[in-house]
C-alpha cells in the first residue's frame, strides 16, 4: 500500500535525525509489523536499544514501549523466554497495562496458570489504580 511505503520513509527519516525518541522507534517497528515484515521489526527495534553508535542514546533502550514492541514482535516469531522477560521488564519500565495483558496471554499460551492469574490480579489491580490505562 502506497501510504504505508511512504509512512515507512518518513519514520525511517526520523529515526535517522531523532534517534534518542522512543516513540518514533516504536512507530517504525509498529508498522513493519503491520505489513508483515516482523524480521525487519524486530532489526529496527534492536537499533534503538543499542543507543546508537556510541552507545550515548539512553532514552529508547529504557523505554517501557520499546521493550514492549520488541517482545511483541518476538512472540509473533513464535519465542517465549525473551519476549517474557521483555514484557517483564516492559510493565516495570511503563509499558502499563498493556504490557501486563501481554504477559498474561503468553503465561495462558504456555499453559502456567499460577503466573497467568498473578498477572490476572494485577491487571484488575491497574483497573482501580489507573482505569485510564484500560
Amino acid at each position: 500500500c502506497r501510504g504505508f511505503q511512504e509512512a515507512e520513509v518518513l519514520y525511517a527519516h526520523i529515526v535517522q535525525r531523532f534517534f534518542d525518541h522512543p516513540d518514533a522507534w516504536i512507530a517504525l517497528s509498529t508498522l513493519l509489523i503491520r505489513t508483515g515484515r516482523v524480521n525487519e521489526a524486530v532489526g529496527v527495534i534492536r537499533a534503538a536499544q543499542t543507543g546508537g553508535p556510541e552507545g550515548k542514546f539512553v532514552k529508547p533502550r529504557q523505554d517501557g514501549g520499546v521493550l514492549m514492541t520488541l517482545a511483541f514482535a518476538q512472540h509473533m516469531r513464535g519465542h517465549t523466554a525473551e519476549p517474557t522477560s521483555l514484557y517483564m521488564l516492559s510493565a516495570n519500565s511503563g509499558g502499563g497495562a498493556a504490557a501486563i495483558f501481554l504477559l498474561k496471554r503468553i503465561f495462558e499460551d504456555g499453559g502456567d496458570d499460577e503466573n497467568a492469574e498473578t498477572y490476572a490480579t494485577a491487571l484488575m489491580q491497574v483497573k482501580v489504580d489507573v482505569p485510564e490505562q484500560l
